[in-house]
């Protein structure tokens, strides 16, 4: 959709577009992009920063709410460059300058199909998706797809937590097994035993979650070295398996001591990739420069890259050094940190498509 209150602007995007195999419908105010995004829906909404009654940016901001999957990219005039990058921050993916470039314009909506194929193949959590969650069993049901399974370790009867829960397609393992004639679970399972089941079930289903919902049972049942060590191995053993794992605890059930050890234990771990750092191809594609060449300037890296427009550039760059990704020397050359070499060799898989974004995650039982 291109929504603009010049009718030439609409009309000559929307040839543009038409020409190249893309649907393409206009509007020409905000209010009128909101009433058929209703009805119609797109994919893709190029949308003027300035027009009468309900401007851009308040445009941006409604069509976040009510489709968040949707693509924004302002359309903006010199004199509201700075306007264009504040919408970047708020939502917006791109902005592309009047009058247009058809390189421009073509780049965007091809980063952008990178974007959806990218987050197709490698989901990401962001911090924010957790908020909106109530408990480490709404975050591991959003990992599920069709078709996908998920593995659940809990000291709560199968049947129970599921249907309390709503956990579907899921495989139960319960940490503790009933004796003969024994009214409760006394026999817990071995952290080896537990490692095999894992190992067992990653290796043969692939990009899934496993949920292990109570920690504070098997540091009762166990040394604190001992639930370590088994959650680094596990760590190692399921990080090529395009799995994430999933932990958390009942805090209430924990002795002090105890709690402060996972709480430090939980801060050390090697969690997902700053989901800013990576969240844009203009951003990976500065990450795995930086990592072939190991410095470069700002005006190299533009060239590179293909971006000639300073400011854009300037708030990815901005972005990368806000997540602790990249740097810079006396000399203003931007070079990789240790994170960001760390996340340059895991975008390197993913392209090698032998392995994908996985992690270890630390979810409270209750947010």
């Amino acid at each position: 959709m291109i929504v603009d209150d010049e009718v030439t602007v609409v009309d000559g995007l929307k040839t543009l577009l038409k020409n190249r195999g893309y649907e393409a419908i206009g509007a020409h105010s905000g209010r009128e992009c909101l009433d058929k995004l209703r009805r119609e829906g797109a994919d893709i909404v190029f949308l003027d920063i300035r027009m009468p009654e309900m401007d851009g940016i308040e445009a941006l901001k409604e069509i976040k709410r009510m489709s968040p999957s949707t693509y924004i990219v302002m359309i903006t005039a010199f004199a509201t460059v700075d306007t264009a990058v504040e919408a970047m921050k708020v939502g917006a993916f791109d902005y592309v300058r009047k009058p247009f470039k058809l390189d421009d314009v073509k780049t965007s909506i091809l980063n952008i199909l990178e974007e959806i194929k990218f987050e197709k193949t490698h989901r990401a959590i962001t911090p924010s998706d957790v908020l909106k969650l109530k408990n480490c069993f709404e975050f591991f049901k959003s990992f599920s797809r069709k078709g996908v399974k998920g593995l659940c370790i809990s000291g709560e009867e199968p049947k129970s937590i599921n249907k309390r829960h709503g956990l579907k397609n899921v495989e139960n393992v319960w940490v503790t097994e009933k004796a003969e004639g024994a009214e409760v679970c006394v026999n817990p399972k071995k952290l080896d035993e537990l490692k095999s089941i894992i190992e067992n079930f990653t290796s043969k289903n692939k990009n899934v979650p496993v949920l292990i919902c109570d920690l504070d049972f098997l540091i009762k049942q166990n040394s604190w070295e001992a639930v370590k060590g088994f959650l680094q191995d596990l760590n190692e053993k399921i990080r090529s398996r395009n799995t994430t794992l999933i932990l958390s605890a009942d805090p209430g059930k924990m002795e002090k001591e105890e709690l402060e050890k996972l709480q430090s234990f939980i801060s050390d771990l090697p969690v997902r990739l700053i989901f800013e750092a990576t969240s844009s191809p203009v951003r990976r594609k500065i990450i795995l420069l930086l990592d072939r060449q190991k410095k470069s300037s700002f005006t190299a890296i533009g060239k590179e890259i293909g971006i000639t427009d300073s400011p854009k550039l300037s708030f990815h760059l901005r972005k990368l050094k806000e997540c602790g990704m990249i740097e810079q020397d006396q000399d203003k050359n931007y070079s990789l940190t240790w994170a960001g070499s760390e996340t340059a060799a895991v975008l390197l898989k993913m392209g090698d498509r032998k392995s994908i974004l996985t992690n270890i995650m630390w979810v409270p039982k209750n947010l």
